[in-house]
């Protein structure tokens, strides 16, 4: 009898850290190195299956919003090649066209997620007030540091953070199922 195929699609994300003002990947730093054994970990053991098609590869890039914008702009950029070089060392079958890269500068949505997050950074609502102005991110950035208690505050306990590329990969797995079969008599 007639089967159908019904993919089953897994989505995992993982998150790679760097470290200020560098696009190379150091396995030291943070947990980049268990975040890069667990990506191969499971990505092989779905490939084990040998049916595996990887549909997409997304890579969103950040820096963190404490320096020129145009060499943050770089420096996402340069981040998401390293995180997709990664990638593809690991899996090199994988098809390159199906890998987009996302760098998008400046991480002031994360740093609007960690500020509403925390309630002991200095002066919260005025630092909410300028990440959700209209000014350009350079004039932005100048109030933040110009905000000397919260910037230190939030390059001491959440910059990190914003210096990342999350690597989120959409893998298919067929799913064989056979029509129902009637007992025989």
């Amino acid at each position: 009898h007639a089967g159908s195929v019904d993919n089953r699609v897994f989505t995992k994300s993982y998150h790679l850290f760097f470290r200020i003002n560098k696009w190379d990947m150091d396995t030291s730093f943070l947990d980049n190195g268990a975040t890069i054994r667990r990506m191969k970990a499971e990505i092989d053991s779905l490939m084990a299956d040998g049916r595996i098609a990887s549909d997409s590869i997304l890579i969103v890039s950040a820096a963190s919003p404490d320096g020129r914008n145009a060499f943050n702009v770089m420096l996402s950029e340069k981040r998401g090649e390293t995180a997709e070089k990664i990638i593809k060392g690991l899996y090199p079958e994988f098809v390159t066209t199906k890998i987009i890269r996302d760098p998008i500068g400046e991480d002031w949505a994360t740093l609007r997620k960690i500020t509403l997050g925390d309630e002991n950074i200095p002066m919260r609502d005025e630092l909410l007030e300028i990440i959700d102005s209209d000014l350009d991110n350079d004039a932005k950035e100048r109030k933040f540091r110009a905000m000397k208690p919260t910037f230190r505050y939030i390059i001491r306990n959440h910059v990190n953070l914003m210096r990342a590329a999350a690597v989120t990969i959409n893998i298919s797995v067929p799913n064989i199922v056979l029509a129902p079969v009637a007992a025989p008599k």
